[in-house]
């Protein structure tokens, strides 16, 4: 097991003598190579549940093992584990800060003992595989569009080469194709063995890219499983006020009207196929 998580819990510092209990027992593993999404309203501890994954929050009590090393251990190095596990956070803008695009990109590269030929390399590749032009590498970070940003953001984090790459709502602010341009990255580094942890609000992107559903309510995961089968239990869906997928939705209306609908899905063309069948009678002729 890549990442194995027991009891983590975590509680914010008192503010106006109310603390936040933002995770309570959280026990869940990963898998190497493995693409699982993470879903639940705001407020729900998905986003402080991540920041545990690299050490940026330590927790109150249990335990992260990675590769079978606790990160709490008093020797083991957080900064190693920051090379293998990056985090895209949800604003871009929180981790850019040198004075052009390829500079930021070359800063982890630098950071890691890479001489600045060599991290500058790494980042050139990083950027252009982010669909970041030579043109825009010698510009300020801040001059970039909220999409750019967030590439040059990404950029920086996969020049390290990491082995997980975890992710807070990183579509924010990206146009259709950009988006798609996105997932299609991640999905090719999930090919090629990264382990991709995606936080979204978005169940359509769940649905379509993620292999597993952790769904977070009140600092605990109170649904694990396939897309299909998480989207499946409307009645619990709609108990935490969690919106399921638009397909899924249409497919529940379906059978609502009657049409005896065999299954669900989150594949458009699988679920067209189900619904063409239902409306048939079951028959393929």
């Amino acid at each position: 097991m890549l990442i194995d998580i027991q009891h983590l819990n975590y509680t914010y510092p008192s503010s106006g003598g109310v603390s936040v209990h933002a995770l309570n027992d959280i026990t869940v593993s990963f898998e190497a190579g493995s693409f699982t999404a993470i879903a639940g309203y705001s407020g729900s501890g998905k986003s402080t549940f991540v920041r545990h994954l690299n050490g940026l929050l330590r927790a109150d009590s249990g335990d992260i093992r990675f590769q079978g090393e606790s990160i709490y251990g008093k020797k083991y190095p957080i900064s190693r584990l920051r090379q293998k596990v990056g985090l895209v956070f949800q604003y871009p803008e929180h981790q850019l800060f040198c004075r052009t695009v390829l500079e930021d990109a070359a800063f982890g590269p630098l950071n890691m003992g890479h001489d600045r030929e060599t991290a500058e390399q790494m980042a050139r590749r990083a950027l252009e595989r982010v669909g970041i032009g030579e043109e825009l590498f010698s510009s300020s970070p801040y001059e970039l569009s909220g999409g750019q940003m967030r590439r040059v953001a990404i950029a920086g984090v996969l020049a390290m080469g990491p082995e997980v790459l975890v992710l807070d709502e990183p579509s924010a602010g990206l146009d259709p194709y950009a988006k798609r341009q996105l997932f299609s990255l991640l999905k090719e580094m999930q090919g090629e063995g990264v382990t991709i942890i995606l936080v979204s609000h978005s169940m359509e992107e769940i649905a379509e890219y993620a292999d597993r559903v952790l769904v977070f309510y009140g600092g605990r995961i109170c649904m694990d499983g396939s897309p299909e089968e998480v989207f499946s239990n409307k009645e619990e869906l709609d108990r935490i006020g969690l919106e399921m997928p638009q397909i899924m939705e249409c497919m529940w209306r379906i059978r609502e009207a009657g049409i005896p609908v065999e299954g669900l899905s989150c594949s458009e063309a699988a679920a067209e196929e189900l619904i063409l069948k239902a409306m048939k009678g079951g028959s393929d002729a």
